[in-house]
């Protein structure tokens, strides 16, 4: 496999070419972050910017947060993903155990990809490679042999595989092809089992083997670089390069490569080329780069494995994604990512005595570092050298007897003299011609309270532009004092508080301004200026830092940077007589309040230590600004764990770092930053519910809609390839909702809840990108559930509106049917029992006054007929308004014995006959009441008038309706009109009652010489009573109903 690596991509490696043990700034990923599988096949870095990932045990897909896997479950026909390609129309190849696959770019019917086989035997089906020429042609390699692939009209799939002859000869068994490159030439090569293959415009293949000089005919890589060289790896040769213009039958091989004078035996995997030049190999025991042996025309070997950063020795394949990282493959521990700019850490192993480091210093250009125990390092471009300090033997020479400051702890002043601090005073050695030297110099002075000093623990030293020393010391009142060069002696400084109080707590950092004023921060908080002889301190109340000052800085722009346990402050205007202190903290984007250490690159760009972290910052961005544009170094970028205690930048522009852990140094960039990818929606789920994505993420989406249902809407985003640092936050704007864009978020997934029904758009943008990229827009409308639609809830209203009017209607219904049965007992009790309790009256009265026996006799004889029939009625009444007696059947019982009871005294035979319908017919208790009158009505004409022999009852249901029919013989009925029953109203009257429910009633002579009446009331006829009532009520009253 084979890539152009950029310019500056080879960096990383290229500085540490002469760094044995230095660890390189990498980043492993296993199973753990999401693999499927720690033995990592194949690899690639398309042209979207993901990073795809073949293993034993499927494909992966890295969109630069989150892996996403594929197996067996989305179509592929074997676990072992072999090779994974993408051609230059942007189709994604996935070779497998058991053939050739495209990736769809969304889920079909047969899953995620299209697979085909080369060939029908077993061998031919196991895919090793494939490449595509510069004409677009498709060349594949299998354990079977060599094939061209010819895509589909369109270039959709595979049309068909043509196999290329090898030229094996008979016996041959071993065709596998592992390998294809194209020479700038236009020349096909390819490796090997049988060797290594070479295809000229004719299209013959020419075969080059031992014969031809190569050391086995087992060839595992192979390489056409930029300058028209081709490379190959064997399994156990190492690698060689072949000799221009190589010719079959011929020696082809111009070297091969030695590791300092040792075969690399290693089997070779890979071999890749970078823009500049560089040749990398990846092997079974380290990833190695060739280069050209110091002072010789011999190529060398140069290993790094585990111990400088990479997941595993046993190296794989090797890719270089779109802003010059290296990723690596391995057979157990996954990949690992090369960051192209990083910090590079270094520690014992590079020649520190111990990791545990204090101070940096840039001496004429060479790096310094101080470690406890009076030790000092310098960096010689391939490792660390130290030398210890002479000092003298009675210093027992320990962490705590050299002083327990940090930072500004050493200096070496404009004269070349070196200034050291214990605890037991200053020691003052000479200038050295070499840093060897002070192993053996001897101190030329020793300063301490008898010379001065306020008192002997030093806690800082600094040199200013005058030459003078600035001291901060601990165990004292008078914590700052200033050796002058011109006088050669030491004076103390007084500091006074905002309050006047002395400020006793020691100085931690030390500053000079373009005014040659002198800047003090402080171990409780507050900073101090010196200028003309005096001090101005500035507490918190004018701004100054609260907290321990750590770290104090002037840049090239003559600005003031304060590293603080609160925060950072910058003051634009050092000299001015009341500087305005603007403070940067967690609202701004910083991670963390507590400050260690500052640094400023050649650029301007400002760093800013904390624990295990560096931030770099744009000075341009004043705090009123908002949230900065940060880039953040942490151990992912190889910073060592633990704070940062002291930063430099160094002469050439690389930026150091101290620490417990060691020392690191990274090589900021020159130029503008690579900018990453545009981001892509890599998932979206509504309510719970995936939804289809194209696989290579998608930037626009639109025509969503989400029912609310409660859930969220969920979104997952990439943007691929941030460069190294950079802060790959992302801001989102929701149009549609209430507030502008987001603060930061640190990983590439929301969920938008609690949307209302409407439309959004949401707009999605990548921090690192500075706003040069459109961001991603996903537009949906969420639909509001049924029973918040508008349409659901007008006819909700018009259903209770019409609800509440019928429960009202039914009330007033039913307090209308009372009143009505009130004012009908009221008239029933009026007609029956008044006029009969008035005949009583009337007849008693009569029988009082008369003085004949008989008379009284009768009178008293019709008063107990009165009485008997105004209990009949009375019993009619209270059991029509009875409840539980809604069915017919209790009717008709009642009126089987009224009749039975009435037609007993007239002699006269009773024939009555119900059907079942009528049986099972409920009655309201007017219907009962009304239906019973009738009846007894009938019954009582037949008796007093019609002189026959015998009644006839007949109830039936007829379309819905009661029918009873009454019918009797004998003489003549009386005349419609006619009293009955002693002055009552008669046929009208049960006329009337007909009407009341919503019937109406028939009567006439039947048959020769007899009678007959016809009663129908609807059953379900509520509705047809009231109008009739409302009628009859309108009449009574005027025309007017209530």
């Amino acid at each position: 496999m084979t890539a152009a690596w950029g310019r500056t991509g080879a960096l990383v490696l290229s500085l540490l070419v002469p760094v044995w043990a230095a660890r390189l700034p990498c980043r492993v990923y296993t199973s753990a972050d999401g693999l499927p599988h720690n033995d990592a096949t194949s690899i690639l870095a398309d042209s979207r910017g993901l990073v795809w990932i073949g293993t034993v045990e499927g494909l992966a897909r890295f969109d630069g947060a989150r892996f996403r896997t594929y197996d067996q479950r989305d179509g592929l026909p074997h676990p072992i993903v072999t090779v994974v390609a993408e051609t230059r129309d942007g189709t994604l190849w996935v070779g497998t155990g058991r053939g050739l696959c495209r990736l769809l770019p969304k889920r079909g019917n047969g899953g995620l990809f299209e697979c085909s086989a080369p060939g029908p035997h077993r061998a031919d089906s196991v895919v090793l490679t494939l490449f595509e020429d510069s004409k677009g042609g498709l060349w594949l390699g299998t354990n079977g042999g060599a094939y061209k692939v010819v895509r589909a009209e369109g270039g959709a799939g595979v049309a068909r595989f043509e196999k290329l002859d090898l030229g094996f000869t008979p016996g041959e068994s071993d065709f596998t092809i592992r390998e294809f490159c194209e020479h700038p030439s236009g020349e096909m090569w390819a490796s090997g089992g049988g060797g290594l293959f070479r295809w000229r415009d004719g299209g013959k293949v020419e075969r080059f083997t031992k014969r031809e000089g190569l050391p086995q005919n087992e060839a595992t890589s192979i390489l056409c670089d930029s300058r028209g060289r081709v490379w190959a790896g064997f399994w156990d040769s190492g690698v060689v390069l072949l000799a221009p213009s190589p010719m079959p039958g011929r020696p082809v091989v111009e070297r091969t490569y030695r590791a300092w004078g040792t075969e690399l035996s290693s089997k070779v995997m890979d071999l890749f080329e970078t823009s500049d030049g560089r040749v990398l190999a990846t092997t079974t025991n380290a990833l190695t780069e060739l280069e050209r042996a110091p002072g010789t025309r011999e190529l060398r070997v140069r290993r790094f494995g585990k111990k400088h950063g990479l997941g595993s020795d046993l190296t794989n394949a090797i890719a270089e994604d779109r802003e010059g990282n290296l990723w690596l493959t391995s057979t157990d521990a996954g990949v690992t990512k090369i960051l192209r700019r990083g910090f590079v850490l270094f520690g014992v192993e590079d020649g520190l005595p111990n990791p545990d480091t204090y101070v940096l210093m840039d001496v004429e250009g060479v790096g310094l570092v101080a470690s406890r125990g009076g030790f000092l390092s310098w960096f010689d471009g391939t490792g660390f050298r130290t030398v210890k300090l002479n000092l003298p033997r009675e210093m027992f020479v320990d962490a705590i007897q050299l002083g327990w400051g940090w930072g500004q702890w050493i200096v070496r002043d404009k004269e070349g003299d070196w200034w050291v601090p214990s605890e037991r005073g200053i020691f003052r050695y000479g200038p050295q011609k070499r840093l060897e030297g002070l192993a053996a110099a001897q101190p030329k002075a020793h300063y301490t309270m008898k010379d001065g000093l306020p008192s002997n623990g030093i806690f800082r030293l600094f040199e200013d532009s005058r030459g003078d020393i600035w001291i901060s010391l601990m165990a004292t009142d008078q914590p700052v004092a200033t050796w002058l060069r011109r006088q050669g002696k030491f004076i103390r400084q007084e500091i006074r508080t905002d309050e006047g109080a002395r400020q006793t707590l020691a100085a931690t950092a030390f500053a000079e301004d373009r005014q040659g004023q002198i800047w003090a921060g402080f171990y409780g908080g507050g900073a101090a200026r010196y200028s003309n002889g005096k001090w101005d301190y500035f507490g918190v109340e004018a701004g100054g830092p609260a907290g321990f000052v750590n770290a104090l800085l002037l840049d090239r722009e003559g600005r003031l940077w304060i590293a603080s346990a609160d925060g950072l402050r910058r003051v634009d205007q050092p000299g001015a007589e009341r500087p305005v202190f603007q403070r940067y903290g967690r609202e701004h984007g910083l991670p963390t309040q507590y400050m260690t250490a500052l640094a400023e690159d050649h650029l301007g760009r400002i760093y800013v230590g904390m624990h295990s972290r560096v931030v770099r910052l744009e000075p341009a961005n004043p705090p009123e600004a908002g949230p900065l544009r940060l880039t953040h170094y942490t151990t992912a970028e190889g910073l060592p764990l633990g704070p940062v205690r002291t930063m430099i930048c160094d002469r050439k522009g690389a930026i150091w770092t101290a620490g417990v852990n060691g020392v690191a140094r990274l090589e900021p960039e020159t130029r503008q930053q690579t900018l990453p990818g545009p981001v892509r929606f890599m998932a979206l789920k509504a309510g719970g519910v995936a939804l289809p994505l194209s696989e290579f993420g998608e930037r626009n989406l639109r025509g969503y809609t989400f029912p609310d249902r409660g859930g969220a809407v969920e979104v997952e985003f990439a943007a691929a390839g941030a460069a190294e640092g950079q802060n790959q936050g992302y801001t989102y704007l929701l149009e549609g909702a209430e507030g502008g864009w987001s603060a930061p978020l640190p990983a590439g997934r929301l969920a938008l809840a609690g949307l209302r029904a409407g439309r959004y758009r949401l707009m999605v943008r990548s921090e690192g990108d500075r706003g040069a990229v459109a961001p991603a827009v996903l537009e949906f409308a969420v639909t509001a559930p049924i029973y918040r639609r508008g349409w659901f809830v007008g006819m909700s209203a018009a259903v209770a509106a019409l609800a509440g009017f019928w429960i009202y209607r039914s009330r007033w219904k039913r307090a209308l049917a009372l009143e009505r049965m009130r004012m009908q007992i009221a008239t029933d009790l009026h007609d029956e029992l008044g006029v009969r309790l008035t005949q009583v009256a009337l007849t008693s009265e009569t029988a009082r006054m008369s003085r004949e026996d008989a008379v009284k006799e009768d009178a008293l004889e019709r008063v107990a007929g009165m009485a008997r029939e105004m209990i009949g009625s009375l019993s009619d009444l209270v059991w029509a308004i009875r409840p539980r007696q809604e069915r017919a059947e209790d009717l008709i019982h009642r009126m089987r014995a009224v009749a039975s009871e009435m037609l007993a005294t007239a002699r006269m035979r009773l024939d009555f006959e119900a059907t079942e319908d009528v049986m099972k017919a409920k009655l309201d208790p007017e219907q009962r009441r009304q239906i019973l009158a009738v009846f007894k009505e009938s019954i009582h004409n037949a008796v007093r008038h019609s002189g026959g022999t015998f009644a006839r009852v007949k109830l039936e249901v007829e379309e819905g309706s009661l029918v009873m029919s009454t019918a009797n013989d004998g003489g003549p009925a009386p005349g419609e009109g006619k009293g009955s029953r002693d002055g009552g109203h008669g046929i009208e009257g049960m006329r009337w009652r007909a009407r009341m429910l919503g019937g109406r009633l028939e009567a006439g002579p039947a048959g020769e010489n007899g009678w007959e009446v016809t009663l129908r009331v609807p059953l379900r006829a509520a509705r047809k009573r009231e109008a009739a009532e409302l009628r009859e009520a309108a009449a009574k009253g005027g025309g007017q109903a209530v």
